[in-house]
């Protein structure tokens, strides 16, 4: 009897086979909702807006662990470290905003072409309640908020700028000098946030307005149905009308999917404008205390404010991403 003999499979073959399956599992993979979540992560973080709003996590809850920190001797030197960290991730956060010029002078364009486009079509939209001279004036003051935010962003990047090259030794420039430029990036800052909260009323207004007319709407999809069905007067129709039952039913549906559109559009517009008037109540006593040559706010309460402000716009810039 011949002896069997027993072949071992290539080394090509096992490694041929081993690469087959792990391309599988990784096309698999990037099915999943953990790989989208780190697909979106890196997004996220290799944007200029992203990274600034992960700083400025890190940079006021830095705060917040320094201050309890120093209540202890224990962790005094914890507070040191983490002080350490801080400062160069606060100084990046004004590094970063070098451009902010850039975004500013589009919003210029963007306002200024609203306000000709407003000119030329001076009536309010066929479903506003307002008339045609409280909608202008409306229109008026929103230019003019957009107008004065806009002036003061102006000086305030160009200040903060040149304090961030005077700290840095970049320019001659001396203490006290140094500390006036500083504060006066701040105030103007300041000023952006309080025109910043004449600008959300005035959202509110119109986000009322929009809550009142959906509200008409609904009324007026839930009886024209029924009025259409019963023909003028409540009389029930005659046989021609039959035939258009169908585009009845069409049109109740149409008017349902826009109702439904609208709710969803003013719902997430409120939630939007929510997230604002949090930032902004958060950023108000920041630009307060920063105007001030002694400061008005403890280290705790500067890295609360921070802190609130930070996990707000994190949200809303993972959100957009």
């Amino acid at each position: 009897m011949a002896a069997s003999v027993t072949t071992k499979p290539a080394a090509g073959s096992v490694l041929a086979k081993l690469e087959t399956r792990l391309q599988a599992r990784a096309q698999q993979a990037q099915t999943t909702p953990a790989f989208q979540s780190l697909l979106k992560t890196i997004r996220f973080t290799s944007s200029l807006r992203g990274t600034d709003k992960v700083f400025m996590l890190i940079q006021y809850v830095a705060k917040i662990l320094i201050w309890f920190c120093r209540r202890t001797a224990v962790t005094s030197g914890l507070a040191v470290r983490i002080a350490a960290l801080a400062a160069p991730i606060a100084d990046t956060r004004i590094l970063l905003r070098y451009a902010g010029l850039l975004p500013l002078a589009s919003w210029a364009v963007e306002v200024e072409a609203d306000a000709l486009k407003a000119k030329q079509t001076s009536l309010p939209p066929a479903a506003s309640e307002l008339s045609p001279a409280e909608h202008r004036r409306r229109q008026f003051r929103r230019l003019w908020l957009n107008r004065l935010q806009i002036l003061a962003n102006t000086l305030y990047y160009p200040l903060e700028h040149l304090y961030w090259l005077g700290a840095h030794a970049v320019l001659p420039i001396g203490t006290p000098r140094l500390n006036a430029i500083g504060m006066w990036s701040c105030r103007f800052w300041a000023a952006y946030v309080v025109l910043y909260f004449a600008d959300l009323a005035e959202q509110a207004r119109i986000l009322r307005q929009r809550q009142r007319a959906l509200k008409a709407f609904t009324r007026g999809a839930a009886s024209a149905p029924a009025a259409t069905l019963a023909g003028p007067g409540g009389v029930e129709p005659h046989a021609d009308a039959a035939a258009d039952a169908s585009e009845t039913v069409v049109t109740a549906e149409t008017r349902l999917a826009l109702q439904q559109a609208a709710r969803m559009d003013l719902e997430r517009d409120h939630a939007t404008w929510m997230t604002q008037l949090v930032v902004n109540a958060a950023y108000f006593p920041l630009t307060l205390h920063w105007s001030h040559p002694v400061g008005l706010l403890s280290d705790l309460a500067v890295g609360v404010c921070g802190t609130v402000a930070a996990v707000a716009q994190l949200a809303t810039a993972w959100d957009a991403t």
